[in-house]
């Protein structure tokens, strides 16, 4: 049984020392041994072993002992001779496995925990839920780490267990819930919606079933938005619409109703169809109205439709986050402009010149304004 984490956990022998047994009674337990058999202890058993004559190893220490080899080392010399001691002297050696693994879990000592489920997979390699639990300790400890290396060691470990869940048990619940997270952090949205599926149809929770039907819609928005941002970005501007036109107005992920929203109010400002574009453009709002370029969009349509007024008052918005940008000073000059507020025109449009005098568009806009001044004198 090879995996991730065997380099990892090899470092645990140390808590272990081994030693011969005399006793012919307590080493017939283990089947056929050689001369050179030893029986791991750990090394705590051994101090107070020392500490106390009349103390010695009992058949529980030795089993705990045994097991924590077996969950470190699955290739050890001696293991089968391991195992027959585990089988013979231990009555159900699942719940002692599931005891200790358990309680290392409850005091965060997720390293031992793993080792004992491990030896728990060792002695039966179908017991599904000692392979669930194993998934997911190490998705347990892959969320307490910092170390990025050993992120991807436990994610990668984490997933093919959840899978080996799924290779007992295609159906089952937990795993295939799990699961659905990493498809999605793998940026795989379909293989992610298929366990979602199995988990709505299989589990007895009405709250997880409901929850795992609210993220196929999610799965199945953003996926949609993703193509109808494509569209957006090649300027297929009637393509993105009728896909956005299939997707709900609003979802209970704000990024995704920020994302929706936005791109609808592009696609109609584009067809000037400003009251449209400002409708979707003020949903998006409602999530976010610190961005500037919603802000900007908001603007632009409210000028459109000769509502200077709004306008001004979200390129001054703009302007009190990007206080330097000289494409909304420029702007915000404009519809001064437009507003026949020349004093204002021209305070905007010389910061926006003192900041970039060589720009193009602000000389142009310079010039605009001393015409209209000229004229109006």
């Amino acid at each position: 049984m090879r995996s991730n984490l065997d380099d990892f956990l090899s470092s645990l022998t140390d808590r272990l020392v081994f030693i011969e047994i005399e006793d012919e009674s307590i080493l017939s337990r283990f089947g056929d041994t050689d001369s050179e058999f030893m029986v791991p202890v750990f090394s705590k058993d051994i101090v107070k072993m020392a500490a106390d004559d009349a103390a010695g190893i009992t058949t529980l220490q030795i089993a705990e002992a045994v097991l924590y080899l077996l969950g470190i080392d699955s290739q050890f010399r001696y293991n089968a001779q391991y195992i027959d001691f585990i089988r013979n002297n231990i009555e159900k050696p699942e719940i002692l496995i599931s005891s200790l693994a358990k309680a290392k879990y409850e005091n965060r000592n997720y390293a031992d925990a793993l080792v004992f489920l491990r030896a728990g997979m060792l002695l039966s390699d179908d017991n599904k839920d000692l392979i669930y639990n194993y998934a997911h300790i190490c998705k347990e400890y892959l969320a307490d780490t910092e170390d990025r290396e050993l992120k991807k060691l436990f994610f990668r470990e984490a997933q093919e267990f959840f899978e080996a869940v799924l290779d007992i048990d295609e159906n089952h619940v937990l795993a295939n819930y799990q699961l659905s997270f990493f498809k999605m952090n793998l940026g795989e949205p379909d293989e992610a919606v298929e366990h979602l599926k199995k988990v709505a149809e299989y589990s007895n929770d009405n709250e997880i079933a409901e929850e795992a039907e609210n993220m196929i819609m999610k799965l199945s928005v953003r996926e949609k938005l993703e193509v109808a941002e494509e569209f957006i970005d090649e300027m297929k501007l009637e393509e993105a619409l009728e896909v956005l036109d299939e997707l709900p107005e609003t979802t209970e992920d704000k990024d995704l109703s920020y994302r929706m929203n936005y791109a609808r109010g592009f696609c109609h400002k584009a067809f000037s169809e400003f009251e449209e574009a400002i409708e979707a453009y003020e949903k998006a709002l409602l999530i976010n109205n610190t961005d500037t370029l919603l802000l900007c969009e908001l603007g632009i349509c409210y000028a459109y439709i000769g509502e200077f007024d709004q306008s001004l008052e979200f390129y001054l918005s703009a302007l009190d986050i990007e206080p330097q940008s000289t494409e909304i000073l420029s702007n915000t000059a404009v519809v001064y402009l437009n507003m026949r507020d020349i004093e204002n025109a021209k305070l905007y449009i010389r910061k926006a010149m003192e900041i970039d005098p060589n720009d193009e568009i602000i000389e142009s806009t310079l010039k605009a304004i001393r015409t209209i001044e000229e004229a109006e004198k």
